[in-house]
């Protein structure tokens, strides 16, 4: 019902506080009257009754003495008289005396029964009696005439009251509330929020409205402090999701808007490059000197580049681990120049923990918009021209070209056909002789593999060995050539020859937790009466040591099985000496890299660290193999400098297991060779 009485008091403008206010008062004031008149009118009705009939009962009596002795002496005229001007008297309608003789006295008209009866007694004797009508009318009348009276003061009153009610309702509470609307409806969350609300009165007032006002006061100072502290928080949380929390510069998510809004500004008629930087051997120096190491130089490294990059107005982001996006306006010979400075300087000495590394980078760069016109290509082409600067050596920068592309679809099909290629029988197992130095005859082999795609042909094994590494499948690889080399050595072992036969492992050979379990079992289907099974692993293997695996242990466990370790590649990688050292006494053999055999005839740098090599060896109860002999002069050379075994094409080039053995039975193979 409320509801339907405010729509109602809306559609005449009559929904504010104020006209509702005004009209309960109204209308309270006015329900109050009519109760109030309807209560007299009722009481005034009766009260104004029963002062008549009083009044009228008491004419009777005044006469009633007088008009029983004129009865009772039979003055007829005095009875007339009386009656007559007793019917007179107000608001009595009509009177009439009957005397015991039976004489009517009948003054006015007589309606329903009579209102007055009253016997009249003369000495003790009733002599008649006399009978009372009111006007009823007449009372009404008066009732009526009282009431409207009454009800003309109480509506006055109402009026007056009203007004001053409005009047005050104005002066104490609308305007103060007019004004807390208006300073409402101004009230922004983005203003200064300096202006209160004032009140136009005496300070001393204390009631709701103060409380009202000085409570909005205080949520404006709140919310004031509410938004300057939401905004510091949301300054707070956009800085941190656009920012690495490392570094300080754009991370990722960033960068990547970054780009997509240079992009829409330069548009296709712009042109700038995008240079993908990324760390190399980076993951060594984390693996060597721990993370929070890492941590510092990646640091310094951004820092670097930052301070290349901002004289170009460019922008830098960290995408990766270790690698670095370069957004610059800049092409051709300015840009070749930037990139080498960026090389230049990355490979400044680090000085961290006490300790100066040194580090280098490889850079990819793509240009927009010829190379790539949406931000996910660039990058993509920038980090497809980053891996073939680290696949040409490293520590430069290359600039991408659409035959980079086709080259990483080729590779991308061989990492899926990888996956196959031992069940497709793709994959087969070469020897590549060792011989001695002193006479050349065939003493042991290096196992290695050769995968023969049906679409490419023979794919280089620096590639999809890399490509192996990278998809875990270089460890079913390597235990398919073990498998295939102890086969080919228990078989030589019953044929009397005796050859030794070594097999590359990577570190994440060296990871899996059933190593040796692998090795037992091969080991126990084809036994080897000697230690005539050797693994090469590189300096590297040796360092990085995983977490989950504890090296000595694991070394301690191949020697139980016959096995020996042959340190590949030495002097290319770390110089990781104490290595060395340490796991002496299962290394059997020192593999010289033929990067210190090419050169040796005539540099003379190259003698004096193979000599070192070769000394350091036979000082630690070890053999030594040269890689990489291809010449009678440098068999020579070696021979003087006391190598022991060699290997290279001037013996032969790796062969597939048929075509070594036939050549190992076309010479004489030495019966007395010592084992390490």
């Amino acid at each position: 019902m409320y509801a339907a009485i405010y729509r109602l008091l809306k559609q005449f403008s009559l929904h504010s506080l104020k006209a509702r206010v005004v009209l309960a008062l109204i209308l309270s004031s006015l329900c109050a009257t009519l109760l109030i008149v309807s209560l007299f009118s009722a009481v005034q009705f009766y009260k104004v009754s029963d002062q008549i009939k009083a009044d009228i009962q008491k004419n009777i009596e005044l006469i009633s003495d007088s008009l029983s002795e004129a009865l009772w002496s039979f003055k007829e005229e005095t009875v007339q008289y009386m009656a007559s001007g007793l019917s007179q008297t107000q608001y009595i309608a009509a009177a009439e005396v009957i005397s015991e003789t039976g004489e009517h006295y009948l003054y006015g008209m007589k309606i329903g029964q009579p209102e007055f009866t009253k016997a009249l007694i003369h000495q003790n004797e009733k002599v008649g009696t006399i009978y009372i009508w009111l006007d009823q009318q007449a009372i009404n009348r008066y009732v009526k005439d009282s009431v409207i009276y009454v009800i003309l003061v109480y509506v006055v009153s109402a009026i007056l009251v009203a007004f001053i009610s409005i009047r005050l309702i104005g002066f104490m509470l609308s305007r103060h509330l007019s004004n807390i609307v208006n300073h409402m409806r101004s009230f922004k969350l983005d203003d200064s929020l300096k202006s209160e609300i004032e009140l136009d009165r005496a300070p001393y007032i204390d009631d709701e409205l103060n409380q009202i006002v000085t409570s909005f006061n205080r949520l404006r100072h709140d919310t004031r402090d509410y938004l300057s502290a939401k905004q510091q928080y949301e300054k707070h949380l956009t800085y941190q999701a656009n920012h690495d929390d490392l570094t300080g510069i754009a991370n990722r998510r960033y960068g990547l808007q970054l780009l997509e809004e240079k992009i829409k500004q330069v548009g296709f008629s712009g042109r700038f490059a995008l240079m993908f930087v990324d760390l190399d051997g980076f993951k060594d120096i984390n693996d060597t000197h721990h993370h929070l190491v890492g941590d510092e130089i990646l640091r310094i490294v951004s820092a670097r580049i930052q301070q290349l990059v901002k004289p170009h107005d460019g922008f830098l982001a960290r995408i990766g681990g270790d690698e670095f996006m370069v957004v610059v306006d800049l092409e051709s010979a300015e840009l070749s120049v930037f990139a080498e400075s960026i090389l230049k300087k990355i490979k400044e000495p680090y000085g961290v923990a006490s300790d100066k590394l040194i580090l280098s980078c490889s850079i990819g760069i793509a240009m927009y918009p010829e190379d790539a016109d949406t931000a996910t290509n660039l990058i993509a082409n920038a980090d497809t021209a980053m891996f073939q600067a680290k696949n040409a050596g490293k520590s430069q920068f290359k600039t991408f070209s659409a035959e980079m592309f086709e080259d990483l679809m080729i590779k991308s099909r061989l990492k899926t056909a990888l996956k196959t290629a031992l069940e497709n029988n793709e994959v087969q197992v070469y020897f590549q002789p060792i011989f001695a130095i002193e006479d050349g005859s065939i003493v042991g082999f290096e196992a290695l593999c050769r995968w023969f795609h049906p679409e490419y042909g023979a794919v280089r094994p620096d590639i999809f060995i890399a490509l192996a590494e990278e998809t875990g499948d270089v460890v079913e690889i390597d235990r398919f050539v073990l498998t295939e080399t102890v086969k080919k050595l228990h078989k030589l072992q019953g044929q009397n020859t005796r050859l030794f036969g070594t097999v590359n492992f990577c570190p994440l050979d060296f990871e899996q937790p059933d190593l040796v379990d692998y090795l037992d079992n091969v080991l126990t289907r084809y036994p080897l009466t000697e230690n005539r099974l050797e693994i090469e692993v590189t300096e590297r293997s040796m360092i990085n040591e995983s977490g989950n695996t504890n090296i000595n242990l694991l070394l301690e466990e191949l020697e139980k099985l016959g096995v020996k370790i042959a340190i590949d590649d030495f002097g290319t990688g770390y110089s990781a000496l104490s290595y060395v050292k340490s796991y002496r006494e299962f290394i059997s053999k020192i593999k010289v890299d033929r990067l210190f055999v090419r050169d040796i005839e005539q540099d003379s740098a190259d003698v004096a660290l193979v000599s070192s090599i070769i000394s350091m060896a036979k000082g630690l109860d070890m053999t030594v193999v040269a890689e990489g002999i291809e010449t009678v002069q440098q068999q020579d050379l070696l021979a003087n400098l006391g190598c022991q075994y060699g290997q290279g094409y001037l013996i032969s080039k790796p062969l597939p297991i048929d075509e070594f053995c036939q050549l190992v039975a076309s010479q004489k193979v030495q019966d007395n060779v010592s084992f390490i």
